[in-house]
């Protein structure tokens, strides 16, 4: 009589973990889960370069022509993956916050003057150039 009782008693129990279980996959949220993936996937590839990837961590890699021939190189940050709008906008926002502010008002080089400007000027130059890491070959 024990016997039954305990094969009972583990029957009930594997049949609540059983219920348990599928009632954690029915409360899970895969709709949630996948809109979330896909929104950190369009932040991180938002303004890419044609033809670029993103690392794990930071940078990328692109394939580009030279000289007719295809090689891909690797930059070490994200800001040099992206368009030059994108990274402008970056650069404004992130770098050159402080010299972007003095000009930001004016909008124009005449309104501003160069004393303003060239400050902006030299820091966003500085800002959007593109460096690719040295080659591992």
């Amino acid at each position: 009589m024990k016997l039954i009782c305990l094969f009972a008693l583990v029957i009930a129990t594997s049949a609540l973990r059983i219920q348990k279980l599928a009632a954690s996959k029915k409360d899970y949220d895969f709709k949630a889960e996948k809109e979330a993936v896909i929104a950190e996937l369009d932040q991180r590839f938002d303004g890419y370069r044609e033809h670029c990837y993103p690392l794990p961590g930071d940078g990328c890699r692109c394939q580009e022509t030279e000289n007719g021939a295809k090689v891909s190189k690797e930059y070490k940050s994200d800001l040099e993956c992206k368009t030059d709008e994108k990274r402008q906008r970056l650069c404004e926002d992130k770098q050159c916050n402080k010299e972007f502010k003095s000009i930001n008002r004016c909008q124009t080089k005449e309104k501003c003057g160069q004393d303003k400007w060239a400050p902006y000027e030299s820091c966003l130059k500085e800002c959007m150039k593109i460096r690719p890491l040295p080659s591992n070959k």
